[in-house]
């Protein structure tokens, strides 16, 4: 057995404080703490469960369950014919752009065409020709 050194000193083995703790950690703590955490995991169960019939009852009718997941999302629509589609669109802004139309009858709004809305300003004066 080697001899230990204390402040430049040599001290027979024992003479030193060798005491030591006898267990780690205290068994019955750990098993009370792992019993009240348990516990409150279960209540907390109850309570959510009871929640949900609660609020079942009071809304009168079971709540909704939870569609799960789709397994693949589905593709997005593509267009058939893209530049059919683009000159339909603009033949219909086109149309709305140059023909006359009823907005509200009753309030006496129309629709004019662009080219005759862009006279009657200047005539106006709300806008200068170019």
């Amino acid at each position: 057995m080697a001899d230990i050194v204390v402040q430049g000193h040599v001290a027979p083995p024992h003479s030193l404080d060798t005491s030591h703790e006898t267990a780690d950690i205290d068994g019955k703590r750990v098993w009370e703490t792992a019993g009240v955490l348990a516990g409150t995991i279960v209540l907390a169960g109850f309570m959510a469960a009871g929640a949900i019939a609660l609020i079942g009852t009071m809304l009168g009718r079971p709540l909704a369950r939870i569609n799960p997941p789709p397994i693949q999302m589905p593709s997005p629509p593509l267009q058939s014919a893209p530049p059919l589609d683009l000159r339909a669109l603009r033949a219909e802004k086109h149309a709305l752009l140059s023909q006359y139309a009823w907005i509200d009858r009753a309030q006496g709004v129309v629709r004019i065409p662009i080219d005759r809305a862009i006279e009657i300003m200047i005539e106006r004066g709300n806008v200068k020709p170019k």
